[in-house]
């Protein structure tokens, strides 16, 4: 019979006795349990409760590690529900981290693949229950049948995102949802210092993914050039832009935890964006090889081998947009789609369909400045100046007014630092939730 945990909110202290017994339990560091304690009003305001998310693995229904994985790495254990990642499978990608909303799984640097809770299925094969609901020393911790009619009632703090987790939170009391101090009320400038003074940090980082930055970068850009290639008959120059191809694909590696286990980031394509992304990736590669060496300019392998380029950048999109926290309704105006219909306009030297192109990606930038809180602070400001006067004003007028419709040189550079300055910002602004994330948004809402 499947199992699932219950966390009853009124008697978790956030003593983290359950963290000591995960691991103890697997012999992990101390840094890298694979049970976490969160606390909701962790800033101590006065006018709500506060309480703490013990939080491991869920075991969800419908796992977003499991659905996409690349590599197949997870699977499910029938009789208990568990689900459990096999280590030989794992290549160390991490996306499984990015998606997974509960931070259950967890990278570890020196094996160089990810590890999780795996519901302590030795000790339930013999009838005991999990470490750390054996050593939670107020019950706060259980287990019982999984219900698949069951629901978690809605908690602020935590999400369910509509994947089914096996865990049965138990709310607070009505005599414990008071305040901690009734009747006393902050300022909204005391709130605001004390959100940044505890912001949660993010998953993603341009200078974490420094790989996938040029990776991403990389592959718009030779998208666009080879494209143009292609289209104008120049076929001697593909091999040029091969050579950049295969030195992307070695970048991007270079993210992998085990990079010997790469060939596995395919075996997932019917679910996960990334397998697929890597495979038109492999078939764009081969198919311009082919192209090359040929020397021939075969019209319909020519219109393949483009189909095969873009839907590898809609692939690396949607892997963005499956780990987000929400899907968004203006698409953002470094995604490498965009980016490589912008270099292949200009390398054609359409001039009506790159100034086009050029202001629909700056009028993504500015609406999302304007809509978003993503310009705080005199350093992001200067940023996006910069971003919006050298990658969009400053071209467009030497192309209109001083080079006479012809890209010089000083177009394409100032292009080319103004899409790295964005592509930076898109990873500073990827919002993936995680426990601590989901907290604060639920704070934020509930101080308005």
């Amino acid at each position: 019979m499947a199992k699932r945990f219950i966390l009853d909110l009124n008697k978790c202290t956030g003593c983290q006795a359950c963290k000591l017994a995960c691991v103890i339990e697997n012999e992990l560091e101390p840094s890298q349990s694979w049970r976490q304690i969160s606390t909701f009003n962790f800033q101590h305001y006065p006018e709500l409760p506060l309480y703490h998310f013990s939080l491991a693995c869920n075991h969800c229904e419908d796992a977003l590690c499991q659905e996409y994985c690349p590599a197949l790495a997870y699977q499910r254990d029938h009789e208990t529900g568990a689900v459990l990642i096999n280590p030989d499978n794992c290549m160390g990608c991490r996306y499984c981290t990015w998606v997974c909303p509960y931070d259950a799984p967890k990278f570890d640097p020196k094996s160089g693949i990810v590890e999780k809770c795996d519901f302590c299925l030795e000790r339930l094969e013999t009838d005991r229950s999990p470490a750390c609901v054996s050593l939670c020393p107020t019950g706060a911790l259980q287990i019982e049948d999984f219900n698949n009619n069951a629901h978690i009632n809605s908690i602020p703090g935590f999400t369910e995102k509509g994947i089914k987790p096996k865990l049965r939170i138990i709310p607070l009391k009505k005599n414990r949802m008071k305040p901690v101090q009734a009747g006393i009320r902050i300022s909204s400038e005391a709130r605001k210092m004390l959100s940044k003074s505890v912001s949660p940090s993010s998953k993603v980082s341009p200078f974490k993914e420094w790989s996938l930055v040029l990776f991403t970068l990389l592959m718009a850009w030779m998208t666009g050039i080879m494209c143009k290639c292609l289209v104008i008959c120049d076929i001697k120059k593909l091999f040029f832009i091969l050579c950049f191809g295969i030195l992307g694909l070695g970048i991007a590696a270079l993210h992998l935890g085990k990079i010997s286990r790469a060939y596995r980031a395919i075996f997932n394509w019917r679910k996960s964006w990334l397998s697929r992304e890597i495979l038109f990736y492999i078939a764009f590669l081969i198919l311009t090889f082919i192209q090359w060496i040929t020397g021939m300019n075969n019209l319909i392998l020519t219109i393949v081998i483009i189909v095969a380029g873009f839907m590898t950048l809609i692939s690396m999109d949607m892997v963005y947009q499956s780990a987000q926290t929400k899907r968004q309704t203006i698409p953002h105006s470094a995604q490498v789609t965009f980016t490589a219909f912008f270099v292949l306009s200009m390398a054609l030297e359409f001039q009506i369909l790159a100034t086009m192109v050029g202001l629909f990606k700056m009028y993504l930038y500015i609406n999302r400045k304007l809509q978003k809180e993503c310009c705080d602070g005199l350093i992001m400001s200067i940023i996006s100046l910069l971003r919006i006067l050298i990658g969009f004003a400053i071209p467009f007028y030497l192309l209109f007014f001083v080079c006479g419709g012809d890209f010089c040189t000083i177009i394409w550079s100032g292009i080319i630092i103004g899409e790295i300055i964005d592509r930076f910002e898109f990873y500073w602004e990827l919002e993936i939730i995680n426990p601590a994330l989901q907290i604060q948004h639920d704070l934020d809402a509930q101080l308005k």
